[in-house]
Order: structure tokens, then sequence, then C-alpha cells
């Protein structure tokens, strides 16, 4: 019981946040053509806020609290430097791959979530950036 508790206080105080910053995202007018229940998250490797949300599981906890919600992450390409047209066809690859298995970057055995991992380790924490 004391874990449910704790589980439904954190899902609260998760959704509540995206309520109080309601700056933080944009309601599509008119929306995009089959996005009805999605989360559309415009994604950059070199993005801090992208790399904490994958640090701490935004998406899988979004994907635990609503079971119907679709999720599609959209890389936007700030990527420069010797592999970048390379890193870019690889993660698309990986999402190409994750669809045909059912998945999203929601899920961290995804092809996707794995490769932003190992990303944004390289970026972030060992300051590999060329």
């Amino acid at each position: 019981m004391r874990k449910f508790f704790c589980k439904f206080v954190l899902t609260l105080v998760f959704c509540s946040s995206f309520a109080l910053a309601n700056n933080s995202f944009i309601t599509l007018n008119p929306s995009l053509p089959n996005s009805e229940n999605s989360v559309i998250e415009a994604f950059s490797y070199k993005c801090i806020h992208c790399y904490n949300h994958h640090k701490f599981g935004t998406l899988e906890k979004l994907r635990e609290a609503f079971p119907n919600l679709h999720f599609k992450l959209y890389p936007v390409s700030l990527m420069n430097g010797e592999f970048s047209k390379e890193m870019n066809e690889l993660f698309a690859f990986a999402q190409y791959k994750d669809e045909q298995n059912g998945k999203d970057a929601s899920y961290s055995d995804s092809l996707s979530h794995k490769l932003a991992d190992v990303y944004f380790v390289s970026y972030f924490l060992n300051k590999q950036r060329n």
C-alpha cells in the first residue's frame, strides 16, 4: 500500500508540474495528422534538457502513467563534427527499427533509448565533444 501511495504521489507531483509550467509546451492548431494521444518531443543530443529527461526517465514515467499515450521524437540536427551525419542516420535507423518492434524512445530497451544513452554519456559526462 505504501509503495502504491508513493507512486501515486510522485505521479501527481509529476503531472501537476506540467499544469504549472504551461509555457513548456504548445498545442498545435490545427493538430498534426494521426497525432491524437501523442507526445512529440523536438530532440537534440546536445540539449541539456533532453539529456535530463533521458537521465530521469521522463518518457518512461509518462508511458507508465498514461499507457495509451504515444511518443515520437523529432530529432533537431544541432550536431556538427566528424560523425554528425552518421549519428543522425543511426538515430533514424534506430527509430525505424523501434517502430517495427512496437517500441519507442520511452522504452529503456529500445534502440533509440540505448543510442541516446551512449551519446549522452559521451557528450555530457565524458565531455567528448567533436
